[in-house]
């Protein structure tokens, strides 16, 4: 039964076995049939109908074993046979072989596929580019773009590329490195947001002892921040808005990174209530993409939030590459508390009151002072790589 279901999974008809494969996700011995089978068609569809419901890295695990050990009786003889393709015609099987053989070999290394990983890659390079930083080693820069190159190596080159870093735990290094540049990328972000004090220049005394609460005016200084916005009307002073400082069964909540080059918010409009939040914690940033990320309303038990990439970019490259607004996801834990409420050019009572009721300062934004966009002339794009 077992064979007949690897069989079937090797075909265009392998849909038709998801109920018993199903049913065979907690079968150990057929777990060990799959993780031994060559062909990595048959591996990597049952993957795909069974990654939501149990946990596949131990099984990438243990796959990976298996292909280390065959892998150095590869050659150009067998590896037909290996992929499982000796049934195409000639002219086709050195294509697929190839291709086969460059997903094989990113798998194995880095438990991802060449799509993925080259993103990931490229992610790194340009965030090390913009900022500016040696936050990694170069070696691992070298031996990264060595995988980057794959494509170009021939059958025979790529087999013995496979088992040149045989003895390297290459997933380990490549993810911590991302994670080192991710966590930097992160606190940027923070760290280069407005923090809101009476010992800034845009603190207004006059205009805040006049209304008897705090005033900031942002009038063509440059600045950067976070901005939530709430889909209610701001001349609505009821009491439906219990739920701005709750945490209601979410992991998270969007926001938008806003500056001087740019202000435009997700669901921008100025009868909406927009707040500014100035202790945003960088290790609660989760994603960060430059545009909307159509992200869910991300619960807890949710397995995934976005199909969109998450960037690791520099504020001045996030501002510069949003149209009209990006997306930031940031874990809430107890709730994120707001700063302030944003006035587009005026002030009117109801902010007053709205600000009063939640405890809020007011941001008064004067549009008109920001209608630039920032933009970055240099060969940046000579560094990035194309996917």
């Amino acid at each position: 039964m077992y064979q007949d279901i690897i069989n079937t999974l090797s075909t265009n008809d392998y849909f038709s076995v998801r109920k018993q494969i199903n049913q065979l996700i907690i079968n150990q011995r057929f777990l060990k049939e799959i993780i031994n089978v060559h062909n990595p068609i048959v591996f990597d569809r049952f993957i795909k109908m069974c990654e939501y419901k149990i946990d596949t890295s131990v099984l990438y695990k243990e796959r990976n074993k298996f292909i280390k050990k065959n892998i150095l009786k590869l050659n150009n003889n067998n590896i037909y046979e290996f992929f499982g393709i000796n049934s195409l015609d000639k002219e086709y099987k050195e294509n697929v072989a190839n291709r086969y053989l460059t997903e094989y070999i990113i798998n194995y290394y880095f438990s991802d596929n060449y799509y993925n990983f080259m993103t990931n890659f490229y992610q790194m390079v340009n965030y090390l580019r913009s900022s500016k930083k040696e936050l990694i080693n170069q070696n691992h820069i070298n031996i990264y773009s060595e995988f980057v190159n794959l494509n170009d190596l021939s059958i025979d080159n790529k087999i013995k590329f496979f088992q040149k870093y045989l003895s390297y735990n290459l997933m380990e290094l490549f993810y911590d490195d991302i994670s080192v540049l991710r966590d930097d990328s992160h606190k940027e972000l923070t760290d280069k947001s407005l923090k809101l004090s009476h010992n800034i220049n845009i603190y207004n005394q006059d205009i805040s002892r006049r209304l008897g609460i705090d005033v900031y005016y942002l009038d063509g200084e440059e600045f950067y921040g976070f901005v939530r916005v709430f889909l209610i009307d701001r001349d609505d002073l009821s009491d439906n808005y219990d739920y701005i400082n709750s945490n209601i069964n979410r992991l998270g909540y969007s926001f938008s990174y806003i500056s001087h080059n740019n202000i435009g918010t997700t669901d921008y409009n100025q009868k909406r209530v927009a707040l500014f939040y100035d202790d945003i914690d960088y290790h609660n940033i989760m994603y960060v993409h430059h545009a909307d990320l159509h992200a869910k309303k991300m619960h807890v038990q949710d397995d995934y939030l976005s199909s969109k990439e998450n960037e690791i970019i520099t504020p001045e490259r996030l501002i510069a590459s949003t149209n009209n607004y990006n997306e930031v996801y940031i874990k809430s834990n107890n709730g994120i508390k707001p700063k302030a409420l944003i006035c587009y050019n005026s002030i009117t009572k109801n902010d007053i009151s709205f600000a009063k009721k939640y405890e809020l300062a007011l941001l008064l934004i004067n549009t008109k002072k920001y209608q630039r966009y920032e933009t970055f002339d240099d060969d940046f794009d000579s560094y990035t790589y194309n996917i």
